[in-house]
């Protein structure tokens, strides 16, 4: 396929600063953070706490690929036309599969909900506008250039299958490995699973749209209705 997902490709610098990245957000940046916030004369609140943990991610992954992402501009009317037709396809897939999967888990664990998902909504109920800003802006940036545009775009050319595989596996589980331990496992494995199908869908999005900015738009789109549901 001749489009920028064959054409732009990672350094061996952004793909090395970026797994590290990921690591290091996802295993101590929470930590580090939490320690750090219990030294302050007057602690930040958990909306506080996690709107910085947001914006630290934010920062170090514009600046880790500014490169990467600047190969995806300019944008022609049809690279637009192609983005916005795959955006909404993936976008209509996702949304489907997830009401599925909701339908299907409340089947085998009564009153089924996501934990993450109730984590979240908690937050939007204590400052709306500061957690809808990072679950909207935010996160989707962060987390489309370090799942498919690391883990994904970076295992692709050498394991294309691989690439699905831990890209899907990894997204969904830094979405539930806080809450290991705290809930069943059980209940865990299907919060695990619910996030399987978005990682696949972003991942094929950015495979047949060749840009990056599909599935950042994808994942704003499905932030944005999760949010205003959660109101």
């Amino acid at each position: 396929m001749n489009n920028t997902f064959t054409q732009n490709y990672l350094t061996r610098k952004e793909l090395s600063h970026g797994m590290r990245y990921l690591l290091f957000q996802a295993i101590f940046l929470p930590g580090l953070l939490s320690v750090a916030n219990g030294l302050l004369p007057i602690p930040l609140s958990a909306v506080w706490l996690n709107a910085l943990f947001f914006s630290i991610n934010l920062g170090a992954v514009l600046w880790i690929f500014h490169r990467f992402l600047k190969g995806f501009f300019p944008i022609s009317g049809r690279q637009l036309l192609r983005i916005l037709v795959v955006g909404v396809l993936f976008f209509i897939l996702n949304q489907g599969c997830s009401r599925i999967l909701g339908k299907l888990f409340s089947s085998v664990v009564t009153d089924f909900s996501n934990i993450n998902d109730q984590s979240i909504a908690a937050l939007l109920r204590e400052n709306f506008p500061v957690m809808a800003l990072c679950t909207v802006i935010f996160v989707p940036i962060t987390e489309e250039c370090l799942f498919r545009g690391v883990l994904f775009r970076g295992i692709y050319d050498r394991a294309p299958w691989a690439a699905w595989v831990v890209s899907a596996a990894l997204f969904s589980f830094v979405h539930v490995m806080n809450y290991v331990g705290v809930i069943p496992p059980l209940p865990l494995l299907l919060c695990f699973l619910q996030y399987v199908p978005a990682g696949i869908c972003l991942a094929a999005a950015y495979r047949l749209s060749g840009s990056l900015l599909c599935p950042i738009l994808i994942h704003a789109a499905v932030n944005t209705v999760g949010v205003l549901s959660m109101r």
